[in-house]
Order: C-alpha cells, then sequence, then structure tokens
C-alpha cells in the first residue's frame, strides 16, 4: 500500500507503510503479554488474600494491576496514534510529506492528555480483579457479630482432623500460613 513519503521531511516521493503496519501488529501482539501479566497478578493477589499474607504483598499485587492497566492505555495510545498518522498520511496525500514522527507524537500526546481515573473502571481485567478481591475478602474476614468466618472454621477443621492423623497440630499464626503442623517436627 504505497503513499507519499520519504525518509526526510518536507520532500515527496512514496512511501510504503507496510513495514509500519508491521510494527503495529508486533505492538498489537504485545497486548497479550500485558493480559498475561494482569491474569498472573490477579492470581497471585488473590492467592495472597486467601493464605492471608501480609497486606503489603497484596498491595503490591494491586500496584501491579495499576501498571498493567497503564501500559495497556499507553499501548493502545500509540497504536491510535500510528493508525491515525497512517490515515491521514493516506487521505491527505500531501506533495511535502509532514514529519510523521511528529504527527504521531502530538497524537499520542493529545490521547495521553485525556487519561483519567475512569480509564480503570473501564478495564474489565481490573474491575473483575477488584470484584474478586472484595469478595475474596469477606469471605476470609471474621463475621461482624465477632464469630469466625466459614472459612476459618473449615481451616479448623482441617487443622483438627491433621493433629488427629499426626499428633499434636501447633498452628502457624495467620499471617504466616493457613496450614498446621505437626508440633513434633517444630
Amino acid at each position: 500500500m504505497p503513499g507519499r513519503s520519504s525518509s526526510s521531511s518536507g520532500s515527496t516521493g512514496f512511501i510504503s507503510f507496510s513495514g509500519i503496519e508491521s510494527a503495529l501488529s508486533s505492538l498489537k501482539n504485545f497486548q497479550n503479554c500485558i493480559n498475561t501479566g494482569m491474569d498472573t497478578a490477579s492470581s497471585v493477589a488473590l492467592d495472597l488474600v486467601e493464605t492471608q499474607t501480609e497486606v503489603s504483598s497484596e498491595y503490591s499485587m494491586d500496584k501491579a494491576m495499576v501498571e498493567f492497566v497503564m501500559m495497556d492505555r499507553e499501548l493502545n495510545h500509540y497504536v491510535k496514534a500510528v493508525q491515525s498518522m497512517i490515515n491521514h498520511v493516506k487521505e491527505e496525500r500531501p506533495e511535502n510529506i509532514p514529519d510523521l514522527k511528529l504527527l504521531v507524537e502530538m497524537k499520542f500526546l493529545a490521547l495521553q492528555n485525556k487519561n483519567s481515573d475512569a480509564d480503570f473502571q473501564n478495564n474489565e481485567k481490573f474491575v473483575q480483579f477488584k470484584q474478586q478481591l472484595k469478595e475474596l475478602k469477606k469471605q476470609w474476614k471474621p463475621t461482624e457479630d465477632g464469630g469466625r468466618s466459614e472459612c476459618d472454621k473449615i481451616k479448623d477443621k482441617e487443622a483438627s482432623r491433621a493433629g488427629n492423623e499426626r499428633g499434636t497440630a501447633r498452628p502457624f499464626s495467620k499471617a504466616t500460613a493457613p496450614f498446621c503442623i505437626p508440633s513434633s517436627r517444630v
């Protein structure tokens, strides 16, 4: 798909956008890597809540999810900026081709300036992560009346069973592990 352009700004000639479009395709494939990272961070954070690990570790996973959302948003903006530049040059076919890099940078900055916290609410994986985290925390926290949650009762039952099978059990603190070990090994 040749369009008019050349390597230097302001001159006339033809340019093939196939190299740029190929690079864009590679960038779009990178979004799969970002999605995989989000899935992994989400899984780790949920595991941390289940094992009642320190809040700082959970906070780190939350920060990682925010970073992934920001990378995803920035990558989307860059792809849109490059596609916008390609479309502009193909449609206008100017005699003197403008600085393509400058066009991309201007469009990218315009898109970045529109960033807001609402972008996080529009990211499906981030919203799902927050909802799952909230639900899991409800399951693992003590009840409001001071009683124990269903998950705590299950853990106690499993610890008791493990203690009966292997001797007296001594549980770790909740912050360390959700399981029991035989006291003879400690």
